[in-house]
């Protein structure tokens, strides 16, 4: 029997893979609750303003936004505080980046919460990874980016 708990051991494993010491990345996890993984080993990251991801589901709800992340974007999701949200993409996607709000992350580091870590305080899971390596389309990710910024647009031409 699979258990959600061997998922996220699973998950948390394949996540510490992006590190150049998986174990190093558990410890950060156990001593601090979050590991800096690099990016572009694994996956990338989009830094979206909380805003813009509120204006594009219509709602304040965070377990609004809970639900309706994974329909949307098909994949895990970061949150830190009520500032940035960060949707886990396939690497390698930089140079085809064309969302307006949304920056790219392909280099550098990310703090990712333990797969535990599912509401706050600190960064968490909106959406946790539900497999090893699967992740946000970014096709996705970049529309749901255009709709937020549009619903700014028009609260803002009232």
């Amino acid at each position: 029997m699979h258990t959600r708990s061997d998922n996220r051991t699973s998950v948390a494993d394949w996540l510490a893979r992006a590190h150049a010491d998986p174990d190093a990345a558990h410890r950060e996890w156990a001593e601090r609750g979050v590991a800096m993984l690099p990016l572009g080993v694994r996956f990338d990251a989009v830094r979206i303003p909380f805003s813009v991801v509120r204006a594009a589901l219509g709602t304040d709800n965070r377990d609004a936004i809970g639900r309706t992340l994974p329909q949307m974007l098909g994949g895990p999701v970061i949150q830190d505080g009520e500032k940035w949200t960060y949707p886990l993409v396939p690497t390698g996607g930089a140079s085809a980046w064309s969302a307006r709000a949304g920056n790219y992350r392909g280099r550098g580091r990310l703090a990712v919460p333990d797969t535990d870590q599912l509401g706050p305080p600190g960064m968490y899971w909106t959406v946790a990874m539900a497999a090893p390596g699967r992740l946000c389309e970014p096709a996705a990710v970049a529309s749901m980016i255009e709709a937020g910024v549009s619903a700014l647009s028009g609260k803002e031409g009232r």
